[in-house]
């Protein structure tokens, strides 16, 4: 079983790599209608890899913004070899 600790500080590398990957994608600058793409091998990560991490960081922007409202898609363009993100409500 696991035991339960209080106050525990969590480290600083932990929070950095949080905020930063909140702005590694610019959902709070898109309009709708607009979109961005990322790149095949994005970080050495695949394609199917790239759309997840973008719809959990999506997911967690929208929750903590109270943007629940806001309806954003993601497809895989293997013509193009990129990840696209439009925002479309």
């Amino acid at each position: 079983m696991f035991e339960i600790e209080k106050n525990i500080p969590i480290p600083s590398s932990i929070k950095r790599k949080i905020s930063s990957r909140n702005k590694l994608y610019p959902f709070s600058s898109m309009a709708v209608g607009d979109s961005f793409a990322i790149p095949f091998n994005f970080n050495g990560k695949t394609p199917l890899h790239i759309e997840s991490n973008v719809d959990a960081s999506l997911y967690l922007w929208k929750k903590r913004n109270n943007l629940g409202n806001l309806v954003f898609m993601t497809h895989i363009m293997h013509d193009k070899k990129e990840v696209r993100i439009w925002r479309i409500k």
